[in-house]
């Protein structure tokens, strides 16, 4: 097969895995955003920061790969990564990191509340005395 091809496929192959990332890295601040509520304001700031630095990735990653020449079949493999792993797997891995961080901080809660009974008991006989 030609050399130039398979460089090609290779670049292809890449710009899917870099769409892949990214979105990982932008599910990393959807978890984020569900632990803790954050006004509009917040949201809009972390998106521009984002993909702000996501295109300077993006640039770094065309460059290295690439010599700089920008390729439209490099974009449509990275947004074909992106299309396939949010259709296959974003959503469920978001919600179930979700929910497992949430109720784990519920199970902590409780037994923090639990190891302290004893200790707010005495403080409780403690203030009667005094």
């Amino acid at each position: 097969m030609n050399k130039g091809i398979i460089l090609e496929a290779e670049f292809f192959l890449s710009s899917f895995v870099w769409g892949i990332l990214l979105l990982v890295l932008y599910d990393c601040l959807r978890i984020f955003r569900g632990i803790k509520h954050h006004i509009w304001l917040a949201i809009a700031s972390e998106d521009c920061l984002f993909w702000g630095v996501a295109g300077i990735l993006v640039f770094q990653m065309v460059y290295e790969r690439n010599n700089g020449i920008i390729r439209a079949f490099a974009f449509g493999g990275m947004i074909l990564g992106m299309l396939i792993y949010h259709k296959l797997i974003s959503n469920f891995l978001v919600e179930g990191i979700i929910a497992l961080i949430l109720k784990s901080g519920k199970l902590l809660n409780k037994l923090i509340f639990h190891l302290t009974t004893p200790l707010r008991f005495l403080y409780i006989n403690m203030q009667r005395i005094l």
